[in-house]
């Protein structure tokens, strides 16, 4: 017979995923690559279940690669998990802490719901509107700029990328028009 499952907990920052599992603590680069070596590792300690805090953009790519990969994901809020590590008298803040308040935190309320993350191609769209938006205030800026200098040659060019960014901003998510 196999040893029991576990449940894992991960605090996720952009650079990296702090993991501790039964006392042994590990941190992993926050990218593609060391999401299997990250599998790998809770596979060996017979994890099925993980715990991180909702970070924004930075949990969303490792939350689904765990999905895809049969894990059950619950996100925590870390305001909840912030209260709860101060109610512990956890006033310190680092990141292994923080993944071990997680531990606490998945242990104390053990019926939390997994989350279903929604799928990379809806996720899709909410990257492409970020992308676009920069790429609009890019051409504004330089649209600006065009209009502050003198030389010639350097308008032409200024004007010419921002006429490039019309292009990009309509490739990247196209407006509708009536």
């Amino acid at each position: 017979m196999g040893s029991p499952c576990r449940s894992g907990r991960i605090d996720v920052s952009k650079s990296s995923l702090d993991v501790p599992v039964n006392g042994e603590d590990r941190r992993f680069d926050n990218d593609g690559t060391s999401w299997w070596t990250l599998n790998v590792w809770l596979k060996q300690r017979n994890v099925k279940r993980v715990v991180p805090e909702a970070t924004g953009r930075f949990h969303r790519s490792v939350h689904q690669f765990l999905n895809d990969r049969d894990y059950t994901v619950i996100v925590v809020n870390p305001l909840q998990a912030r209260r709860f590590a101060e109610a512990m008298v956890h006033l310190e803040k680092t990141n292994r802490i923080d993944a071990r308040m997680l531990v606490a935190f998945g242990q104390a309320f053990p019926a939390f719901v997994a989350v279903t993350l929604r799928t990379a191609f809806l996720n899709r769209p909410e990257d492409l509107l970020m992308v676009r938006a920069h790429c609009v205030a890019m051409r504004a800026s330089l649209n600006q700029t065009a209009g502050a200098i003198v030389e010639g040659r350097a308008i032409k060019k200024t004007r010419a990328v921002a006429a490039a960014l019309d292009s990009e901003v309509e490739g990247v998510m196209p407006t509708s028009r009536p």
